[in-house]
């Protein structure tokens, strides 16, 4: 009797937090812990499930936020003077105002993680060729100095050769 209680009581209930534990580990932030009783346990669960609810409060208005934050880069790019492509330093196209016909994004997206990364004086545009296509690739600096991307525009149709 006593060892069925120990394992109602304690330890099916530890069992439950654990794999709630091992659950999140694994990338699984749906799984909930069962607050069965109003114990020192149940408080656990109970916090854990709080903890999980914050959680993915703070990862969806992040979502939304970053959502939001492209769609601004996007409306940005859009009212440039002229068409250009917006980079990170990663080469990931964030926003582009190209015409497509005229200018791959392909091949923009593969140019641009081969500009350099190191610092460089005076940051002077750097041209690259692409598919028969020239590029300028001007690099953004915060106010503070911090590099962040890459402003690309379509110069001209290289010269064949």
């Amino acid at each position: 009797l006593l060892s069925r209680s120990l394992r109602r009581d304690l330890l099916d209930r530890l069992a439950d937090l654990k794999s709630v534990a091992v659950a999140i580990a694994g990338g699984n932030r749906r799984r909930r812990a069962i607050p069965v009783r109003n114990d020192e346990l149940g408080v656990v669960a109970e916090q854990l499930n709080a903890l999980l609810d914050q959680s993915q409060e703070s990862e969806t208005a992040m979502r939304s936020r970053l959502l939001e934050e492209r769609l601004a880069l996007r409306g940005l790019v859009a009212s440039w003077p002229e068409p250009v492509a917006l980079f990170l330093l990663s080469g990931e196209l964030v926003a582009s105002s190209l015409a497509e016909e005229d200018t791959p994004l392909a091949a923009l997206a593969a140019a641009s993680p081969s500009l350099p990364r190191e610092e460089t004086t005076g940051d002077p545009p750097i041209e690259r060729e692409e598919s028969g296509r020239r590029y300028r690739f001007r690099l953004i600096r915060t106010p503070e100095g911090q590099r962040v991307g890459w402003l690309a525009t379509f110069i001209e149709h290289a010269p064949p050769g």
